[in-house]
This record gives structure tokens, C-alpha cells and sequence, in this order.
């Protein structure tokens, strides 16, 4: 339908026209009427718009505690990697481990911690 506009004898009125079928014009107003009431009988009773809002929240609660899980594994997984990299400077610096030995397992574990961190 294409709306448009029609001159009365006193003013304009809107009216509605079907573009495969010429001959059928709908007066605006009756339009709009009809289409209001096409909408309530679309709408939820308050009831439906409870139990919807109560389903929503309960869906969104669960994603939160999930990474909120996620959360604290990392950084419980980045303390034991800081405990790590401690106990490996410790063993260079008591003269436990080789220079390249340490470097070699500083450079995974400053890896380790770096996606932990980006993560």
C-alpha cells in the first residue's frame, strides 16, 4: 500500500492505496484504527510480561557466574605461575639451576603469564 493525500472540499485527508489493486483506497484514519487494534490483540497480558522478564534475568545470572568462575581460575592460575617464576629465581639466584636453564623456562612462564593476563 502507498499512503497519500486526497483534497476534500474543505481540507486534505490521508488515505491508504493498494498498488496492485487500483481501485482499493482506505480512508487514513480507519487505517490506523484497525491497526492499533491488530497491535493489542499482539500484546502480552502482564502475566506473560512477568514470567518473561523473571526467564530473562534467570538467563542472564547464569553467563555472569560463569565468568565470574572463569575470573577467578585465572587469577589463581597466575598466582601459581608468579609462584613459579619466584621459585625459579630463587633456585638461580642459590646457583641450583644454569644460566640457559632458567632463561629457557623464565621466557615460557613470562608467555604463561602474558596470555593469562590478556586472557
Amino acid at each position: 500500500m502507498t499512503a497519500g493525500w486526497s483534497k476534500g472540499s474543505k481540507s486534505y485527508y490521508l488515505y491508504y492505496r493498494c498498488i496492485e489493486h487500483t481501485n482499493i483506497n482506505i480512508p487514513g484514519n480507519l487505517l490506523h484504527e484497525k491497526f492499533e487494534q491488530v497491535l493489542k490483540g499482539l500484546s502480552f497480558p502482564k502475566h506473560h510480561v512477568n514470567f518473561l522478564l523473571e526467564t530473562f534475568k534467570t538467563m542472564l545470572v547464569e553467563p555472569l557466574k560463569l565468568k565470574q568462575e572463569r575470573y577467578k581460575e585465572k587469577v589463581k592460575e597466575l598466582q601459581e605461575i608468579n609462584q613459579k617464576i619466584f621459585r625459579l629465581e630463587e633456585k638461580f639466584m642459590n646457583d641450583e639451576i644454569e644460566s640457559s636453564t632458567y632463561q629457557t623456562w623464565f621466557k615460557k612462564l613470562k608467555e604463561d603469564k602474558s596470555l593469562l593476563e590478556y586472557s
